[in-house]
C-alpha cells in the first residue's frame, strides 16, 4: 500500500524529532523543516491534523504515529527549553572538495614523513660509508709508505 502525503509528512517529522531526541542537538535548521506550530498544537481542538480520528483513534490508519509522537515530544520540548544537556556540536560539515583536499593532503605527509626516514636512513648509511672509506685510505697510505722502506732484493746470478 502507498504511503499518503500526509502520513509521509507525519512520519518525517516525527522520525526528525525522534533524531534530534537521540543525539541531543536541535539543528538550527529543525523547526524551519518541522513547521513546529504543527507540533505545538498537536494537542490542540479536535480535527487538527494531530488530533483527528486518523491519527488519534487506537487502531485508527496512522495511529502508530501519534504513539511515537507522544513518546518523543515530551522529551524534545525538555531538549528545546534547554533543561536537558546538549550533546556535543555536530562535526563541521565538509564539501566533498574539502574532504578531498584533506584526505590527499593526509596521503602527501605521510609519503613526506617516509621519505624523510629513507633520506635520514640514506645520510647514515653515506657517512658510515665516509668513515670506512676514510680508514682504507689510512690503511692503504701506511701500506705505500710501507713498502718505500722494503729494501728490494738484489737477485745474484
Amino acid at each position: 500500500m502507498r504511503e499518503g502525503a500526509a502520513r509521509r509528512s507525519f512520519r518525517l517529522k516525527v522520525e526528525a524529532l525522534e533524531q534530534a531526541v537521540k543525539e541531543g542537538i536541535v539543528p538550527k535548521e529543525l523547526p524551519k523543516i518541522l513547521k513546529l506550530d504543527d507540533v505545538r498544537c498537536w494537542n490542540a481542538p479536535p480535527m487538527s491534523s494531530w488530533s483527528s480520528f486518523s491519527v488519534a483513534a487506537p487502531g485508527a490508519l496512522n495511529s502508530d504515529l501519534r504513539e511515537r509522537l507522544d513518546r518523543v515530544l515530551p522529551s524534545f520540548v525538555k531538549l528545546q527549553s534547554g533543561k536537558v544537556k546538549r550533546g556535543p556540536k555536530p562535526p563541521r560539515t565538509m564539501s566533498v572538495g574539502d574532504w578531498l583536499i584533506r584526505e590527499e593532503r593526509n596521503a602527501l605527509l605521510q609519503q613526506n614523513a617516509q621519505l624523510l626516514g629513507r633520506v635520514q636512513e640514506a645520510e647514515s648509511q653515506v657517512r658510515s660509508m665516509r668513515t670506512i672509506i676514510a680508514s682504507q685510505k689510512k690503511k692503504i697510505g701506511e701500506l705505500s709508505a710501507s713498502l718505500r722502506k722494503v729494501v728490494p732484493l738484489r737477485e745474484t746470478v
